[in-house]
Order: structure tokens, then C-alpha cells, then sequence
């Protein structure tokens, strides 16, 4: 499933650390790694978007 999709990753404790800042600092929505531009991404250009989260 994530084959070839080698670069950008990180690791389970990065992860793990967005994760439990984000409910320390009582958000709704946590967005780990590169996935912080899904919502800039998403008020900019709606359809681009769109077409990334369908294709990956």
C-alpha cells in the first residue's frame, strides 16, 4: 500500500508526539506531518485538493 512512498515519513513517536500535543492543547482537529497543508491547501484551491486525496 505504501510502497514507493519512501520519502517524507516519520516515525510512530513524531506521530505519537503531534498527536498528544494536539490533545493537550484541546484541538479538534490534529493534523500530523505533511498533512498540516490539508487544510491551506484546502481553502486555496478546493479541487487540487480534492484530486490529491483521490489519487495520493
Amino acid at each position: 500500500m505504501s510502497e514507493g512512498r519512501g520519502k517524507g515519513k516519520i516515525s510512530a513517536m513524531e506521530a505519537a508526539r503531534a498527536i498528544i500535543q494536539g490533545v493537550e492543547n484541546h484541538r479538534q482537529e490534529i493534523y500530523v506531518g505533511k498533512a498540516g497543508l490539508i487544510p491551506l491547501l484546502a481553502r486555496v484551491s478546493p479541487s487540487l485538493i480534492g484530486a490529491i486525496m483521490k489519487t495520493g
